[in-house]
């Protein structure tokens, strides 16, 4: 496939990249990690090391409540606490090296580096080496359309065995746990593809954000499958300033070559920029222009239906995600899978197969027959991508409720405000997870953006979500936006319980 052709005649995937793989088996496959020596993982990086013996190796760990007799300590400098106030506690525990910025007072293998992020990354890729060999990695980066893509992929390639690492869950093939981060410290990735290699998972999709790329969280992970989504404003607390977030999401398609297979979106400025400069090979897909594209695109309350145009053929797809922002995820799914080497008549029922994406355009279920939507939107963009996804199938009014969380990008709140005034009928505003700042502040910077007089001010979350369905009439929608599948709400430094669709259930058991 061309690396920059709009559209035009399709070639099948290459045979290299064809899988003939069987069903996923149902039984854990036993299997261990063997054990490097020291100077196995630090041969040929450019470290100081005081102290050397070259002792077997029986793991890494950044987290000195987990650290094991044998191991190597990785002292990193957190948000709220430094590694190095905790190397009494590894010694005692009987860590044999520790990886850090400058020489420690302990006797011990010392490995001095000057960025130990990328120091741990580096040894973390040749520890668990013998396991990445066994895997075939998918990542997926972009503002929005990660989780549902990585859903969508999951749900494809669930009889050949795939694993899931995201905002919502990590999924190693036997259970779920809630996710702590979207993408997890190096580490613990490697726990979790170490989980699936044992589970005989043969494909794990992982969500590659911002921090995650800023961080070294992926850093080194041999991706063969890399997907660009769409990116606009967000994490400008993180980044500082626009040009920077891109850079960053732009990086996971650099220093990488043929080998790799990057599926980019064509239609968005960010994803003709990646198809320019990056030296993978290149699949790309869009609305209008792409290997793969969408027509006789019918969006209803129930799902989509359209058909996806690729090789010279045409594929109908019915999904039951809604909003037509959707159709981009079921491309990039779409053409990921082909490009895997997946059959058309196993990728069509794959996309079926996944009913709803928590938190995600999530329909919520009532006696009443009321429309209700919960979904994650913290952004302009992905706000005006759900309501006017929302406008398609609401013969009447659109309201919504949202507020911007706190300590996080400033500069959003009256370009949310503005979106959700042009866009909805009735706009609530009300706190999302405030943290540490004043929510007041927080709503009367979203109320700066509007210019319209359709909204209203409630401070309660869920009064806000009360007033909301109190408005809805038998053609309206209610959008909840902002916190989706979150179960907390995030007032100070605490987590207290709240789950917006669970809020909306007991109003509705107590509404007559």
């Amino acid at each position: 496939m061309s690396r920059n052709r709009a559209a035009g005649p399709h070639r099948s995937p290459p045979q290299s990249l064809v899988r003939s793989l069987p069903e996923w088996p149902r039984s854990p496959v036993w299997w261990e990690i063997p054990m490097p020596m020291l100077s196995e993982l630090i041969s040929g990086l450019n470290l100081e090391v005081l102290n050397f013996q070259d002792l077997p190796i029986t793991g890494i760990s950044y987290d000195s409540r987990r650290v094991k007799r044998g191991e190597i300590f990785i002292a990193i400098k957190g948000m709220e606490y430094d590694g190095y106030e905790f190397l009494p506690e590894v010694v005692r525990k009987g860590a044999v090296a520790v990886v850090t910025e400058r020489k420690v007072d302990y006797d011990l293998i010392q490995i001095i580096t000057g960025n130990p992020r990328r120091t741990m990354a580096e040894l973390a890729i040749r520890f668990y080496h013998p396991i990445i060999e066994k895997i075939t990695l998918i990542g997926i980066t972009g503002t929005n359309g990660k989780t549902t893509t990585a859903y969508l992929l999951r749900s494809i390639l669930y009889h050949r065995g795939c694993g899931l690492i995201g905002s919502i869950e990590y999924d190693i093939g036997r259970g779920t746990e809630k996710s702590h981060h979207t993408t997890p410290e190096i580490l613990d990735t490697m726990k979790l593809i170490e989980g699936m290699v044992k589970n005989g998972l043969r494909f794990a999709v992982i969500e590659v954000t911002s921090h995650g790329l800023k961080m070294d969280r992926v850093f080194g992970l041999p991706f063969p499958i890399r997907i660009f989504t769409n990116i606009s404003r967000d994490h400008l607390d993180f980044h500082p300033d626009f040009e920077d977030y891109q850079n960053t999401k732009l990086s996971f398609f650099s220093g990488i070559d043929s080998s790799i297979t990057a599926i980019i979106n064509r239609d968005d400025q960010l994803g003709r920029r990646i198809i320019e400069e990056t030296k993978a090979r290149v699949v790309t897909y869009g609305l209008e222009a792409g290997d793969y594209t969408a027509d006789r695109i019918i969006t209803t309350q129930t799902g989509i239906e359209f058909l996806i145009r690729g090789e010279g053929r045409e594929f109908p797809i019915k999904v039951s995600l809604l909003g037509r922002h959707n159709v981009y995820n079921c491309l990039a799914a779409f053409a990921t899978a082909r490009t895997l080497g997946i059959d058309p008549e196993e990728i069509e029922p794959g996309l079926a197969r996944l009913t709803l994406v928590p938190g995600r355009c999530m329909p919520v279920g009532n006696a009443r027959g009321l429309r209700i939507y919960i979904d994650f939107a913290h952004t302009p963009e992905a706000l005006r991508q759900v309501l006017t996804s929302l406008r398609e199938f609401t013969p009447g009014r659109i309201i919504v409720v949202f507020g911007c969380g706190g300590d996080r990008d400033k500069g959003k709140r009256p370009l949310m405000g503005a979106v959700a005034s042009e866009l909805a009928d009735r706009v609530i505003v009300t706190s999302d997870n405030p943290r540490r700042e004043d929510p007041i502040k927080i709503i009367e910077a979203i109320v700066s953006g509007i210019k319209r007089d359709n909204y209203l001010i409630e401070p309660d979350r869920k009064e806000a979500i009360r007033k909301g369905i109190g408005m809805l009439g038998p053609d309206d929608s209610l959008l909840i936006a902002g916190k989706g599948h979150e179960e907390y709400q995030i007032i100070g430094t605490k987590r207290i319980p709240f789950n917006d669709a669970k809020v909306v259930q007991e109003i509705l058991s107590c509404s007559p």
